[in-house]
Order: C-alpha cells, then sequence, then structure tokens
C-alpha cells in the first residue's frame, strides 16, 4: 500500500467503532508513523494513558493480533 492510498484509507477508516475496522485503522496509522491514533484505535479510548494491566485485553480487537500491533505501537 502506497502512501497517497494509506492516507485515504485513514480518512474512511478514522472513526469507525466496529473491532475489524478499528484494527485496520490501527496498521495504516502504524504504516503512517501514527502511533498514538493507532495506540487509541486499539483501546479504544481517547487517552492512551490510563490503560494498564488490570484492564479489560478483551477490548483490544482481532484477538492475538491485536495485542501483538499493541505491543508493537507501545515499543515503538
Amino acid at each position: 500500500m502506497g502512501d497517497d492510498k494509506a492516507y485515504k484509507a485513514v480518512e474512511v477508516l478514522q472513526g469507525c467503532s466496529s473491532p475489524a475496522n478499528r484494527y485496520k485503522y490501527a496498521l495504516t496509522c502504524v504504516k503512517l508513523k501514527r502511533y498514538a491514533d493507532a495506540e487509541r484505535a486499539l483501546l479504544d479510548q481517547t487517552s492512551i494513558r490510563s490503560f494498564g494491566m488490570n484492564d479489560d485485553f478483551n477490548k483490544v480487537p482481532n484477538g492475538a493480533a491485536g495485542l501483538y500491533l499493541l505491543g508493537h505501537v507501545r515499543e515503538l
């Protein structure tokens, strides 16, 4: 996916609430190095600082792949 297509995908997927679209949006944000936006999409919240070990990990879309992507985003 070229950067032009990635920017278009971000425009389309931004604000979507379904788990599948949130995951796709996060993947696209990682490609564009928009890590805070990717993290927000995966956690479905506006404040990324409040996520901790006691939170419900089932909120992260796409199961293990979503958790892996969240860890990758946090590492970056």
